[in-house]
C-alpha cells in the first residue's frame, strides 16, 4: 500500500493526460527542487515568501518553483500565512510560510 501513496501526487509531480505533460513530469528533479524550496523557505523563515520571490531562487533549466511550492503545501510542510505582500506585476500574492 505504501508503494501505491508514494507513486502519486504530491509525491510525484503531476501532470495533465497528454503525452507531453507525462514525459515532463517523469524528467522532473522533483525531490531537489522540493529541498531547495524548504532550505529556501528556511532561510526567510520569519518573512515567509512568495512564490514571485521563491522563484528569484529557481535554476536556469526550471521555469517556476510553483509546482514543487503546491506540492508542499499539499503535504502540509508549508501553509498560507494570511500575510499578501505586491508581486512585481503590483499584484497581491500570498506570503508561504513553514508549518
Amino acid at each position: 500500500m505504501r508503494d501505491v501513496i508514494d507513486s502519486v501526487y504530491p509525491n510525484v509531480p503531476g501532470f495533465e493526460n497528454r503525452q507531453t505533460s507525462y514525459d515532463a513530469a517523469r524528467t522532473v528533479k522533483a525531490e531537489a527542487l522540493r529541498a531547495l524550496v524548504m532550505s529556501l523557505h528556511r532561510q526567510h523563515i520569519v518573512s515567509g515568501m512568495t512564490d514571485d520571490e521563491l522563484d528569484q531562487f529557481k535554476p536556469a533549466n526550471c521555469p517556476t518553483l510553483r509546482p514543487r511550492r503546491c506540492e508542499l503545501t499539499r503535504k502540509g510542510l508549508l501553509i498560507d500565512t494570511g500575510r499578501r505582500r505586491f508581486s512585481k506585476q503590483h499584484r497581491l500574492m500570498i506570503v508561504w510560510g513553514m508549518t
